[in-house]
């Protein structure tokens, strides 16, 4: 229980985490590469019988796919949002929004396959077939969505690590100014066996001989 319990913490901790909120030209190309994705592999790999013989051209079949999955991603974070705004703030964007905005794109994505299968006629309108392509959605998009998320993740960590390097430097400078101690420039001559050391201050000019 006790394991449980910090174990929720942890994980509530980990959702809680600044992370950037992607929007306009970024989430646009954002949209396009996971339509890319989302074609190449279902073109290459062909999971989910797409090798099937009754399907007379996969090609345009898995383009077909790239396509829905782009215009739908661009439907949810263009269009659907815009009643949202007020909880689309950079400021207050977490980790655990960032997921469940992905869980929706998913969803839509799923949607579209659904109804763009049902219409080229190689699936029923049915509900078993509605939740099978939410759940086969679900796992293409898993990939591609993880990926992201890290490497945004990542982009983060190294601009907050940065950042808290910069202003410790600062912290640093300003401590030992405020204590009286003087900064020391070193000129080393060209052969390393000579040096100068003097105070910022008394340096006022350079030439290079």
């Amino acid at each position: 229980m006790i394991k449980l319990y910090f174990g929720m913490n942890q994980l509530k901790s980990i959702l809680n985490r600044p992370y950037p909120l992607i929007t306009g030209q970024q989430m646009f190309l954002r949209c396009i590469y996971f339509g890319l994705f989302v074609f190449l592999f279902l073109y290459l790999f062909k999971p989910f019988n797409l090798d099937n013989k009754h399907i007379e051209n996969s090609l345009t079949l898995t383009l077909g796919y790239g396509a829905v999955c782009s215009i739908a991603m661009l439907l949810t974070n263009f269009i659907l949002t815009i009643p949202f705004k007020k909880y689309f703030i950079e400021d207050h964007w977490i980790l655990g929004k960032e997921l469940v905005m992905v869980a929706v794109n998913i969803f839509v994505i799923a949607v579209g396959n659904f109804f763009y299968t049902v219409w080229l006629g190689y699936s029923s309108f049915t509900l078993e077939q509605f939740l099978s392509y939410i759940f086969y959605t679900f796992l293409v998009g898993l990939i591609p969505s993880t990926i992201a998320s890290l490497i945004s993740q990542l982009k983060q960590d190294k601009v907050y690590a940065q950042e808290s390097a910069e202003i410790n430097q600062n912290f640093s400078t300003q401590t030992a100014v405020a204590n009286g101690e003087t900064q020391k420039l070193i000129l080393k001559s060209e052969n390393q066996k000579e040096s100068l050391i003097l105070a910022p201050q008394n340096l006022y000019f350079v030439q290079s001989l």
